[in-house]
């Protein structure tokens, strides 16, 4: 078959298209960080019941306490936490304080990996599907649990989503800078 547009004017309507994706993708950052807003703050809700609720926190609570890691839990989470700590002053010494400290953290990881899955939901598909997993990203029950403790699931779910996204707009829009991008998020990911 014999192709009626010459290759110069496909590339060039492709970079036309590419520039108004990019432009709608600015748009729709921001209304995924009202997502992010939205998430955060059901998220971090009543957060401060005792260490011992679950079996895990104790022992993340005595890494942090101790400023010693077994190697037992992924380290990204404690030291994110570790950092969070010491930027706001945070005693080491109050267990109740610590695991207090490490949910906001996994809130804060929550928040922005669902922001992420429908900004890919909008990179893939449309401006519903952003709402529609928006929406279902945050009443997930699952999601709301595993935010309202310290786990590490929060901190994966958003490396795996920003390697979605990454892996998206580089299959959209083939570049070093979202080929370094994927390469970061794969890193942070594997990390």
């Amino acid at each position: 078959m014999r192709r009626t547009t010459p290759l110069w004017t496909q590339k060039h309507h492709r970079n036309e298209q590419s520039a108004v994706t990019t432009a709608t993708l600015v748009h729709w950052t921001a209304r995924c960080r009202r997502i992010f807003l939205v998430t955060f703050g059901l998220y971090w809700e009543h957060h401060d019941w005792p260490a011992v609720y679950h079996h895990d926190e104790p022992s993340k609570v005595a890494q942090l306490a101790n400023n010693q890691r077994n190697l037992f839990h992924p380290l990204v989470l404690l030291e994110t936490t570790e950092f969070v700590r010491r930027v706001t002053g945070t005693d080491r010494r109050g267990a109740l304080r610590v695991v207090t400290l490490g949910r906001m953290v996994s809130s804060l990881c929550m928040a922005p990996a669902i922001g992420v899955l429908a900004l890919a939901a909008y990179r893939q598909h449309s401006w519903i599907a952003t709402g529609t997993v928006g929406i279902f990203m945050i009443t997930y029950f699952r999601f709301y649990e595993v935010a309202h403790y310290f786990k590490e699931d929060t901190p994966h779910l958003l490396a795996m989503s920003l390697v979605l996204l990454a892996g998206f707009c580089h299959a959209g829009e083939p570049s070093r800078r979202t080929l370094v991008s994927l390469g970061a998020a794969v890193g942070l990911a594997m990390s």
